[in-house]
């Protein structure tokens, strides 16, 4: 509890399925570098995700600079589909698209869940010491 990492997933690999110990805490993902595929498929504008994160049944994608939070006591993994065509958002100087390395960056960070009290925080802590 309260640990705070990048995370890095490069093109073609997966993160395999997994999930946390306890619902006792929310797990924040922030967008830092998220590749994109280009259009999306049916000509239907936006773009089309490289990057996936699957939690339980739900699928969602990160997007530069924006914050996802998920319990992470429920399995999920994350995917990043191998494309040559890979874009991130929000690099380089015209506030556009262009190319940069395709490694997806990730800034997780471990939060309390908010309806715990004190007193269980401090439970928590016994059971789960920092390292």
């Amino acid at each position: 509890f309260g640990s705070a990492y990048l995370s890095r997933l490069a093109p073609g690999t997966t993160i395999a399925s997994h999930h946390g110990p306890t619902n006792a805490r929310a797990r924040c993902h922030l967008g830092i570098r998220v590749p994109t595929r280009g259009a999306a498929a049916g000509g239907a504008g936006g773009v089309s995700p490289a990057c996936v994160l699957k939690v339980a049944d739900e699928s969602t994608t990160w997007r530069e600079g924006e914050a996802l939070l998920f319990d992470d006591s429920f399995e999920h993994h994350a995917e990043y589909r191998k494309r040559d065509d890979a874009e991130c958002e929000g690099e380089g100087g015209g506030g556009g698209r262009s190319r940069v390395g395709p490694t997806r960056v990730v800034l997780v960070v471990d939060l309390w869940h908010p309806r715990l009290t004190r007193a269980d925080r401090d439970a928590l802590g016994v059971m789960y010491p920092a390292d």
